[in-house]
């Protein structure tokens, strides 16, 4: 449910989907506009379910409610959290905040999923876990994580691709102007979401 997730719905629903659960850890209140004209898209039967993807229960009946009468086809992971500081100054509680999500949400897919027939297994890590960023030792591990299990996933003949995004101008946690002008300076551009998807 958050703007990545928006927009991949947004592009699903372009290219034919007919069904879409979108998970998050609540469903926002109002529902914000992008998500409202998505809802609105007539030939889509898109629902939103509050579903924190740390938690193997939750998951599980998210994914029971998917996959009803056989239908589900993929899956997208978008979850992310940043938390960002030095990893001296970090306690564990700092990091599973940002590992909890990707890591522990993308293992329970993992799991949930293995005796589905799925035509795509969608990682979205980061640039991060290639290149490294000041700061962000969670982040990078997370994301390092999730490239992991795409090739293990892949190793047992799995769909499963990831996408090391770069940061987004529109969507994402990149999308403010102090963040964008910062990633700039260090010759990093900004991704627009059209060309992204």
């Amino acid at each position: 449910l958050g703007g990545l997730g928006i927009k991949t719905a947004e592009w699903l629903v372009e290219h034919g989907a007919g069904r879409i659960l979108l998970l998050g850890r609540s469903i926002p209140e109002p529902i914000p506009e992008p998500l409202r004209q998505l809802l609105q898209q007539a030939d889509t039967d898109i629902e939103l379910l509050s579903c924190d993807v740390t938690d193997f229960e939750q998951l599980r009946r998210a994914i029971e409610i998917a996959n009803s009468n056989g239908l589900l086809r993929g899956i997208v992971h978008a979850a992310g959290v940043l938390h960002d500081g030095m990893l001296r100054q970090l306690t564990w509680s700092d990091m599973f905040k940002v590992l909890g999500p990707k890591v522990l949400g993308a293992q329970h897919l993992h799991q949930l999923t293995m005796g589905l027939s799925l035509d795509f297994f969608v990682l979205y890590s980061s640039a991060a876990s290639l290149i490294g960023s000041a700061g962000q030792a969670s982040h990078v591990s997370a994301n390092a994580y999730l490239d992991s299990l795409a090739h293990h996933r892949r190793c047992l003949g799995l769909p499963a691709q990831t996408i090391n995004w770069g940061p987004w101008s529109e969507v994402g946690s990149a999308a403010s102007e102090k963040t964008r002008s910062h990633l700039e300076l260090h010759g990093i551009g900004i991704i627009n979401p059209d060309a992204g998807l």
